[in-house]
């Protein structure tokens, strides 16, 4: 035994230097793998440490732990060689059972802060560490004698069977981790097959299915609409190009300035005597000092540029940037070219002919006045084909309001007409949802614990940061609103993003202007400010596809960290409020802060695998049946379907809406009893006896559901009211 102990304690003494080694070069990277300071700074570290080399290549003694334990591998490492090897240097048996029964003990007590970052295998080493102390256990009770007395087969048995648990109890996490994998994958692949063979079917049969086929929106609803919308479209269109031959004539003359500048510097450098190379030098370093120094300054509101260069107007050779470098929007706001705010005024109404004159007068005023910024870019006769433009506009914006505000009205009207749209939004919801809802399944399953919690507090941190309200300042004039998206379009979005992109690694799908049409449609839709431009905050509009959460949280940070706009609203879709239809996304609405107008921009950030399954699904002609059906429900004050009794009820007492007039329109049963129509009412109004039995039926059912419900929450210690939103589950990966 000397001898034995004699040759195994330098083997030792060696093997502990391993662990050390683990430590030591954990320690050096450990800022990064537990990062201090606040919730921000901890989300910034952790999402660079992702792609730094000296992180990832020890990613084997870290990647399976916490963050907050990241050095367990060492405490792993020690832990395995005083079992193998510290217990061995007791000489007799006794001492080796009583050492082990300790450091069990210790083990499992040691296991009990949980730091694997899987919950399985944390409940697998406690499982293992008491499976170990239960061993030294029984070995000191028989090396004791204190065991003679039971029946060798039992105690045998108990011992093969605790020694057997921890292995079945493996074989149980390993199966049910692979039989979940692939009935994920098995339920995207049939649900994807189902949908494209109903896709299949009904391009063959060139129809949608029945109730989407019959539903026409509004905005297509007569061929006199449809030809005023198409035109309208042509308007923007001409905006849109507008704004492109801005930055291209710009973009033109600034070259050519900067070109005159720097060989007249460089010349005078040389007259100096200095050689031309170290001028051309001097000259270079000079214009990246002044361009950096350029983007960081605003845009001015008249005619000066942020270098103190100006803008002139007149002929073709007057038109010209004498100096500077940047290539922005040098607006005055609309209506007020100083102050910075645009002018309110009413929406376009088809009232009474002098109301209507005084309107067009302010109407006209305003685009002019909006419009003035953009002459100053161009040569006087393109100036004076803007304000061409505008008046084109105007008439053809009048006569599209007038046409869809009727069209409009007669839809509401239409008898059955909330029951065709809650139809509809259903049989459109019906199309995705099961597809979505199994790819989203698979990315939480794939996805890491770590990633979704890491996702939930950066979007968390993000919203807590978002101070001001998400409103455009163009409040009614439709094509102020428009040429600004065109301009922001052009002079910063599409650059911004790219830069994004680049920096994240994600994938940018640039997309067209919302059409004329569209934005008019939502301005008369709205249910809250009917006529107002304040809520249509996606004119201008672009997405980033990622290829995993990590990439969203990527995409965020990078938004936070930017100087250059001021994020505004925060649509968390991933998590916390998914579409109806089981889409997922993130939208994130902002502005750049060198544009006077603020104009607000909408951008979606996407995972890969969502896109899939949307390139195979029917595409926008059941979208849009579906999206009108909710705005007319929305419009008519009856798109949330839970509480759409006490809307009812308001229009029983407010307007004098009688049973027979709602119950026409497709106001159910069950939504006037609930709106406090008694039931010899709804009988006048020619319901069935049997459909008002089961009306009230289903009534007392939620009612009962609810006290249910009620009870259990106060035995469980669950007070106050549940509101939608108020709490994020992050789904936890098998």
């Amino acid at each position: 035994f000397d001898v034995f102990v004699g040759r195994i304690v330098p083997l030792i003494v060696i093997y502990q230097t391993v662990p050390l080694v683990y430590w030591l070069l954990l320690r050096r990277i450990s800022d990064r793998l537990n990062p201090g300071g606040d919730a921000m700074q901890q989300l910034q570290t952790i999402e660079r440490s992702a792609n730094d080399p000296d992180v990832l290549q020890l990613g084997f003694l870290w990647r399976g732990y916490t963050r907050e334990y990241y050095y367990w591998e060492v405490i792993e490492s020690y832990r395995r060689v005083i079992f193998v090897g510290a217990i061995a240097l007791f000489e007799t048996t006794t001492q080796r059972a009583a050492a082990g029964v300790l450091l069990a003990w210790a083990n499992c007590q040691l296991y009990g802060f949980s730091p694997y970052k899987a919950s399985k295998t944390n409940i697998l080493a406690l499982v293992l560490s008491y499976q170990i102390a239960f061993t030294y256990c029984i070995a000191l009770v028989l090396d004791a004698g204190t065991a003679d007395d039971l029946p060798p087969l039992a105690l045998g048995s108990v011992c093969l069977a605790v020694n057997l648990t921890a292995f079945i109890l493996g074989l149980v996490f390993a199966y049910t981790f692979i039989t979940l994998y692939h009935q994920k994958e098995s339920k995207i692949r049939e649900a994807t097959a189902q949908k494209l063979q109903q896709m299949t079917a009904r391009e063959h049969a060139s129809e949608l299915p029945p109730v989407l086929a019959a539903f026409t929106p509004v905005s297509t609803s007569t061929a006199e609409v449809r030809d005023a919308m198409a035109k309208l479209n042509a308007v923007g269109n001409a905006f849109v190009n507008s704004a492109k031959m801005t930055k291209k004539r710009n973009r033109k003359k600034r070259k050519q300035s900067l070109a005159y500048k720097k060989s007249a510097t460089q010349k005078r450098l040389m007259a100096l005597g200095i050689s031309e190379e170290e001028a051309a030098k001097q000259v270079n370093e000079t214009e990246a000092t002044n361009h950096s120094q350029r983007r960081q300054m605003p845009l001015t509101g008249n005619n000066e540029q942020p270098d103190g260069s100006t803008l002139h107007g007149g002929d073709d050779h007057e038109a010209e940037v004498h100096t500077g470098e940047s290539e922005g929007i040098n607006e005055a706001p609309a209506g007020d070219e100083k102050s910075g705010k645009g002018t309110k005024l009413h929406p376009i109404t088809s009232e009474d002919q002098d109301s209507e004159q005084t309107s067009s007068t302010s109407f006209s005023g305003e685009l002019r006045r909006g419009l003035s910024r953009r002459s100053v870019l161009y040569s006087g006769s393109l100036a004076r084909g803007l304000n061409d433009e505008a008046t084109a506009f105007e008439s053809q914006y009048r006569l599209c309001a007038d046409l869809l505000g009727v069209a409009i009205a007669e839809r509401c009207s239409e008898e059955g007409i909330i029951q065709l749209c809650d139809q509809v939004v259903d049989a459109g919801t019906g199309v995705f949802a099961s597809v979505y809802g199994a790819v989203w399944d698979f990315i939480v399953f794939t996805e890491t614990d770590e990633r979704m919690e890491n996702y939930v507090k950066t979007v968390g941190l993000m919203k807590g940061k978002v101070t001001k309200r998400c409103s455009q300042i163009t409040e009614s004039n439709v094509l102020i609103l428009y040429d600004n998206a065109a301009l922001v379009n052009v002079f910063y979005f599409k650059d911004f993003l790219k830069r994004i992109a680049e920096e994240t690694k994600t994938t940018l799908h640039e997309a067209p202007l919302k059409n004329l049409s569209r934005v008019l449609e939502k301005v008369m839709l709205d249910p809250h400010l009917p006529g107002s431009c304040v809520g249509i905050c996606d004119v201008c509009r672009a997405m980033l596809e990622t290829n995993n959460i990590q990439q969203v949280c990527w995409v965020v940070l990078a938004l936070m960290q930017s100087d250059e706009i001021e994020i505004v609203r925060i649509k968390d879709r991933f998590v916390s409020e998914p579409h109806p239809s089981g889409w997922r996304d993130l939208m994130i609405n902002f502005y750049f802060i060198r544009d006077t107008q603020c104009h607000i921009v909408e951008l979606q950030i996407v995972h890969a695998k969502m896109m899939v399954a949307r390139q195979g699904l029917p595409g926008h002609d059941v979208y849009a049946r579906c999206r009108n059906a909710l705005e007319l429900l929305e419009v008519m004050e009856l798109g949330d379907r839970e509480n759409r009794g006490n809307t009812v009820h308001t229009m029983r007492d407010c307007e004098n809406a009688t049973a027979a007039e709602l119950f026409k329109l497709g106001i159910r049963p069950k939504e006037l009893l609930q709106g406090g129509f008694q039931r010899s009412e709804i009988e006048a109004a020619g319901v069935a006896i049997d459909e008002i039995e089961r009306a009230e039926a289903s009534i007392a059912e939620d009612s009962r559901r609810i006290r249910e419900q009620s009870s259990f929450g106060e035995l469980l210690g669950h007070r106050g009211k549940y509101e939608k939103g108020s709490s994020q589950v992050v789904p936890q990966s098998p």
